[in-house]
């Protein structure tokens, strides 16, 4: 019997026989291969090509990056960590701003490609540290703080001789484990110790505390000075909940910004200086409590920050008296944190 190839008219008529005579046709009849088979054979998708070129690379770069952008988040939303420790901003949220966050969690696809090749992986971290936002959250509290990026969970900063260069465990690691020096784009939140440590003595240290976690976190964005922020933007969250004794960022009595660690400098002041060694950025924000916008001294301090931070103003026009101060108290504060956490601990001049 001699063989033809079946049109798609045949195809329809042969559907309808009964199975037994449809598989006896289908043993007779010759299917046709694959156009791209018919041509070359060495186009087979299926087949890697012996020479071990990439079709893939051998597209334009900006539709390998359209490809690839399928696997990340989109560049309109916040990368935020996953499993966040506080939703005290979450009623503070518009709803355009609550739908630009995404709570980090592993795409096991983006796993796949970073080893496929080391050229994809380049593309494919590039794409997403410098073109997506990422938050990181700064939970004030010499007990119960911590510094929250993607999956790190909530990390404490370490003291004395339980840290070398890097100040949170999780962050350790010869080759920046968590790439914090390739991000491009930054957003970080401050969020007020929880309510009822603020009642505690130990709270009236929380604004320098707090300062030295952002000087940790500037060290780590700076680990690789080949790269450098962009995009910054600074957040102090304040919490909707009424009544707040004492309020996390400004007096009760006479609504002045409130100052608990160094008199008449504000808490958040103490906490942005630690940000003074970044530098270049082209873009900055700081968003404060509504309140907090009377006070001129305050808004002065920040424009001149900015200015600062951006390489409009030159460094040495700060305050370095109260550089100095700060970073006098350094040893202080960490010997009696130390005392804190690990009472069993006695901390001397030698333990310096």
């Amino acid at each position: 019997m001699s063989t033809s190839t079946p049109t798609t008219d045949m195809y329809g008529l042969l559907a309808r026989l009964p199975n037994e005579l449809y598989q006896d046709i289908q043993t007779r009849v010759m299917v046709p291969s694959p156009i791209w088979a018919q041509l070359d054979p060495s186009k087979d998708p299926s087949i890697a090509p012996q020479n071990g070129s990439s079709p893939f690379l051998a597209l334009p770069c900006e539709m390998r990056r359209q490809i690839l952008s399928y696997l990340l988040p989109s560049k309109d939303k916040i990368i935020e960590p996953s499993q966040s420790s506080t939703n005290l901003e979450a009623d503070t949220l518009s709803f355009t701003a609550a739908r630009q966050r995404i709570d980090f969690k592993p795409d096991p696809r983006v796993g796949d490609a970073l080893v496929l090749n080391k050229k994809i992986a380049s593309e494919i971290l590039i794409m997403l540290y410098e073109e997506r936002t990422f938050a990181i959250n700064i939970h004030e509290g010499i007990l119960d703080g911590g510094v929250e990026f993607l999956d790190s969970g909530l990390q404490q900063l370490q003291y004395r001789e339980h840290f070398t260069q890097v100040r949170f465990k999780r962050f350790e690691g010869p080759e920046d484990p968590y790439g914090f020096s390739r991000i491009k784009r930054l957003l970080i939140r401050i969020y007020p110790a929880k309510e009822e440590a603020t009642e505690k003595k130990t709270s009236r240290h929380d604004a320098m505390h707090t300062h030295f976690m952002l000087r940790a976190l500037v060290q780590l964005l700076q680990r690789d000075p080949s790269f450098g922020l962009n995009y910054l933007q600074i957040r102090f969250i304040e919490p909707r909940r009424t009544p707040w004794r004492p309020h996390p960022w400004q007096n009760s009595s006479n609504s002045l910004p409130r100052s608990s660690s160094i008199h008449g400098v504000s808490n958040v002041e103490v906490i942005m200086r630690a940000l003074l060694e970044l530098r270049k950025i082209h873009t900055i924000a700081c968003v404060l409590p509504i309140g907090l916008y009377k006070d001129s001294n305050l808004k002065e301090f920040v424009e001149h920050f900015k200015g600062v931070i951006t390489g409009n103003i030159e460094p040495n026009t700060m305050d370095h008296y109260l550089a100095l101060q700060i970073e006098g108290a350094r040893d202080m504060l960490d010997g009696w944190i130390q005392s804190i956490l690990f009472p069993a601990t006695k901390v001397t001049h030698e333990n310096h």
